[in-house]
C-alpha cells in the first residue's frame, strides 16, 4: 500500500472502488484498527461493494485477534450507538459505490485522536509479518437500527406537527420512516439530512432555508433549558458560549485532531452529547423544544442571536504555510483561529492530504460569514 499519509483524507481512506480501494485495502484497514482496540464495530451503507468490503475489514481485524461486530447497512450514528452498547472503542464505517470511503472512528463516533491516527497510519504503512496464535470472533449483530430508532423516539416523545425528511442515503430514510412513518409526505418542516447522517438543515415557508449551525444552536438552547452542559466541536459556532451564560451552563470543546489531549474534558463530555454529531438526535430535540413551548420554528429562531456561518474549501499546495502564516492561535494539532474579534471568527483547518484548507467563518456583524470567506480565500491564494 502506498504511503498512507498521502492518501488518508479527512474521511479516511478514499478512492475508486476496485482499483484504489480493494478488498486488500479493507483487510489491512481492519488489521490496523485491531492495533488500536481488540473490540471493533463495523457498519456500511447498502451497496453490495460496501458489504463485501466490511466482511474483508472484519477478517483483517479478526486475524489480528480483535472481536468484531458486523452491523450491516446503517446510518453512521447508529454505529456510534453500537459501539456504546458493545463497549467497542473503535469503529469502521464503509460507504461505497463507484467511489469508496473507509472511515475510522474513535469511541462513540468521535474523531480519532492524533495518537490513534498516527498508530493507525503506522500500521497501514508497515508490512506486518507478526503471527497471531488466536483469531478474534466475528459476530453479526442485528437489530441496531431498530434500537437506534427507538432511542430517538424516546427523546422525541409525542408531537403534533408533521415533518418531511429527505436524505440521499437509503439507510437514513429507512430509519426516518421508523421514527416518522409519514416522513415522505408533506410536512410543516422539511429536514434535509446529510448522507452521513451527521448534519441537518431545514426549510419552512415562513423561514426559508435554515442552515445547520442555526439548528445546532437551537439544540444547544434546549439542552441548556434542561439544565445540561454540552460539548461541541472546536469549529461549532461560538454563539453557544454566549447563550450558555444566560442559563448558567457551560460549553466544552473538542478538536478534530488533538495532539496534547488538552481537549480531554471536551472529548469525555462529548460521549454524552449526541446531537452535535447525530442529525436525528438534533431533529428530535428541536421538535421536542417546539412542542414543549408550543411555538413555531420561526419563533424559536427569532430568539437566537443573529449570526451567519459559512464553510468553504480552498485548494492550495501551501496548506502548511497558510496555516502557520494566518493562524494567530492554534488549537489541537491542525486547527487554528485566524481571527476572533469584533463579532467575527475565522477558523482555518488544513485537510489531511495537504492539498487545501477548510475555512469556517462566523459573523455577528453586518459583514456576512460568506464575505469573510471571500476575504480569506484571496489571502490564501496569495501564498
Amino acid at each position: 500500500m502506498e504511503n498512507t499519509r498521502r492518501i488518508l483524507s479527512d474521511d479516511g481512506l478514499c478512492g475508486e472502488t476496485g482499483t484504489k480501494i480493494t478488498s486488500e485495502t479493507a483487510i489491512r484497514s481492519g488489521a490496523a484498527t485491531a492495533m488500536l482496540s481488540k473490540k471493533i464495530c463495523i457498519a456500511c451503507n447498502g451497496e453490495k461493494s460496501a458489504e463485501a468490503l466490511s466482511y474483508a475489514a472484519a477478517s483483517g481485524a479478526a486475524e489480528k485477534g480483535a472481536d468484531v461486530f458486523l452491523l450491516g447497512a446503517l446510518p453512521e450514528p447508529a454505529l456510534d450507538l453500537a459501539m456504546k452498547l458493545t463497549g467497542a472503542k473503535n469503529g469502521i464505517f464503509i460507504s461505497s459505490g463507484p467511489f469508496t470511503k473507509i472511515k475510522f472512528l474513535s469511541e462513540r463516533g468521535l474523531p480519532l485522536s492524533s495518537k490513534e491516527e498516527k498508530a493507525l497510519e503506522k500500521s497501514l504503512c508497515e508490512e506486518d509479518t507478526a503471527r497471531y496464535g488466536e483469531y478474534g470472533r466475528i459476530e453479526r449483530l442485528s437489530g441496531i437500527g431498530e434500537i437506534y430508532a427507538e432511542r430517538i423516539k424516546e427523546t422525541l416523545g409525542k408531537i403534533t406537527r408533521s415533518v418531511r425528511i429527505y436524505s440521499p442515503q437509503k439507510e437514513v430514510m429507512d430509519i426516518a420512516e421508523r421514527i416518522f412513518p409519514k416522513c415522505r409526505g408533506d410536512g410543516d418542516i422539511v429536514f434535509n439530512i446529510s448522507s452521513d447522517c451527521r448534519k441537518v438543515s431545514a426549510f419552512t415557508i415562513e423561514t426559508g432555508h435554515i442552515f445547520y449551525e442555526k439548528l445546532l444552536t437551537l439544540g444547544c438552547v434546549y439542552e441548556f433549558k434542561e439544565g445540561r452542559d454540552i460539548s461541541l466541536p472546536y469549529s461549532a459556532p461560538r454563539v453557544a458560549e454566549k447563550i450558555a451564560e444566560k442559563y448558567g451552563a457551560s460549553v466544552s470543546r473538542y478538536f478534530e485532531r488533538t495532539a496534547d489531549f488538552s481537549d480531554e474534558k471536551g472529548r469525555k463530555d462529548a460521549l454524552y452529547c449526541r446531537f452535535a454529531r447525530d442529525a436525528f438526535s438534533l431533529v428530535a430535540i428541536i421538535l421536542r423544544y417546539l412542542e414543549d413551548r408550543k411555538i413555531t420554528l420561526a419563533e424559536a429562531l427569532s430568539e437566537l442571536p443573529d449570526f451567519t456561518a459559512s464553510t468553504r474549501f480552498v485548494p492550495t499546495e501551501n496548506a502548511e504555510k497558510v496555516f502557520n502564516g494566518l493562524c494567530k492561535e492554534k488549537a489541537g494539532e491542525n486547527e487554528g483561529t485566524a481571527e476572533e474579534e469584533d463579532g467575527r471568527r475565522v477558523i482555518i483547518r488544513p485537510i489531511r492530504s495537504g492539498k487545501g484548507v477548510v475555512l469556517i467563518a462566523e459573523s455577528f456583524e453586518s459583514e456576512t460569514a460568506s464575505e469573510l470567506c471571500d476575504f480569506y480565500e484571496k489571502k490564501i491564494r496569495s501564498f
